[in-house]
């Protein structure tokens, strides 16, 4: 016992550190911005209520009174019923959170969401430590492994679990699998390992793809079926996602749906396809390079530069494969989700604790050196990390004006918002309401809305704190 204390006192003392720095963060407080714990929220409340079986295990973004049938404030995919589902992402975070939940039975899903998802991080940390210290001096080990728990996307990526959280985890397993792990059960620990990647993120599609083409095509040894093992799960995958996901709207609603998203999403298309203009191409984006990219890749390479590493290509090229070349591949295809979203630049992390291992030899440090890195690199991160949600949007105003809306709440008829554009609050608003609150710019475009659909709909003027019920010009 003495020479484990002796062995991981520091690993252990560094996430003490780590949940008091987190430890304010896990409360009840929804952001309005937090559309990642809204949404995940909204799907488990419904799986709860109404049963996942029933949903299929899809990803229910909407509720489902009378009055809700139908719209929404931002249609993904629409079933028969008038229930919109959420398809940003494939689904097993979804359900892994929705068992958690299912045995812990937790008093508030909030809190829980949010500790889940530091468990999840503090996994990740553990076995990035454990994997390095089988490739590299321990004081290194410990110095890339605390770079990765101590970064700032990843400190906000823990207050809103998600995909991009769940998928690293199962990235450095495989990692560790792949390298480290020689007994007969590899093949069955690869393929399930694929499976779950492409099942959780679409960082797991491009993994798959990346090692699948270096296995296929690239590889000179003897192949055996254990090789491809991990493709085979990843093509199972991704078959049992397409068609779970068909189940809502046909395959032809499906391709609508993603088609739609990625178009705002990917940032490779025009400016006008692309949400809020942010594309590859446009001085637009230069603006979030500066606030979300930039502090990155200087972090990065700051520390590189202490280092001062060698520049040396790894023999162990699945680093490349499975890391590095999946990763980059991310920040450009989904360029617009990456830059507009501060907590999916945690893949630069796992890109600069592990991936960059194929391309650099890191020297031997010292102890002082590395626990001296990691205080400055720490109070650099509370600093980031604590301006970031000061800067949330305060939520004080949604959750007033949830309470003026309370008491029109009429289940048979819609709520509406008499505003010109979409706004975060809404989708908080939603959540507090367990409604789906739309928005329109006035009570003309209202009645349009009604002659199609509904005979009457509760409107709500915030700016003149005004609520009135707005009857159908068809009676």
């Amino acid at each position: 016992m003495k020479v484990w204390l002796q062995k991981y006192w520091l690993p252990f003392f560094l996430l003490v550190c780590f949940a008091i720095l987190l430890r304010p963060y896990l409360n009840e407080k929804i952001s309005n911005n937090n559309h990642n714990l809204i949404i995940t929220l909204t799907t488990v409340e419904n799986w709860l209520d109404e049963g996942a079986g029933f949903h299929n295990y899809n990803l229910i973004h909407s509720w489902g009174n009378p009055g809700d049938k139908g719209i929404h404030y931002y249609p993904r995919v629409m079933n028969e019923n008038g229930r919109n589902y959420f398809v940003s992402y494939p689904p097993f975070s979804f359900i892994l959170f929705y068992a958690a939940v299912q045995i812990v039975q937790p008093d508030n899903l909030v809190v829980f969401f949010k500790v889940f998802g530091a468990i999840i991080h503090f996994l990740t940390f553990f076995l990035i430590l454990a994997y390095l210290r089988k490739k590299l001096d321990a004081n290194l080990a410990l110095l890339l492994a605390g770079l990765f728990l101590f970064s700032p996307s990843n400190i906000v990526l823990s207050n809103m679990y998600y995909p991009e959280q769940l998928v690293l985890l199962l990235l450095v397993i495989l990692v560790f699998i792949d390298d480290l792990y020689k007994g007969k059960f590899k093949g069955v620990i690869n393929f399930i390992l694929g499976f779950l990647l492409v099942y959780s993120d679409w960082l797991g599609f491009l993994v798959i793809a990346s090692f699948g083409f270096y296995k296929l095509f690239l590889e000179r040894t003897n192949k055996k079926i254990v090789d491809f093992t991990l493709l085979f799960g990843g093509v199972l995958g991704g078959c049992f996602f397409v068609v779970q996901y068909s189940w809502i709207d046909g395959i032809e609603g499906l391709i609508q749906g993603m088609k739609v998203r990625y178009l705002e999403r990917s940032g490779v298309f025009y400016e006008k396809y692309s949400d809020r203009g942010v594309n590859l191409f446009n001085s637009n984006s230069i603006y979030y390079l500066k606030t979300h990219l930039l502090p990155s890749i200087i972090g990065i390479v700051t520390v590189l530069l202490i280092l001062k590493p060698k520049i040396k290509l790894s023999n162990n090229r699945s680093l490349f494969w499975l890391v590095f070349l999946p990763i980059c591949l991310h920040m450009i295809f989904l360029f617009n989700s990456n830059i507009l979203h501060f907590q999916n630049l945690s893949k630069l992390s796992l890109l600069l604790t592990i991936g960059i291992m194929f391309l650099i030899s890191f020297p031997t440090i010292s102890k002082t050196v590395s626990v001296g890195i990691l205080s400055v690199y720490i109070c650099c991160s509370i600093f980031i990390t604590t301006s970031y949600f000061q800067n949330y949007p305060t939520a004080k105003l949604t959750y007033k004006k949830a309470d003026f809306i309370r008491p029109y709440l009429d289940k048979n008829i819609p709520i509406v918002m008499i505003q010109e554009e979409f706004t975060e609050d809404l989708v908080l608003l939603s959540y507090l309401l367990k409604r789906n609150v739309i928005f329109k710019p006035g009570i003309r475009s209202v009645k349009n809305l009604l002659n199609k659909n509904y005979k009457s709909a509760v409107c709500i003027d915030w700016k003149n704190k005004l609520g009135i019920v707005v009857e159908s010009d068809c009676q």
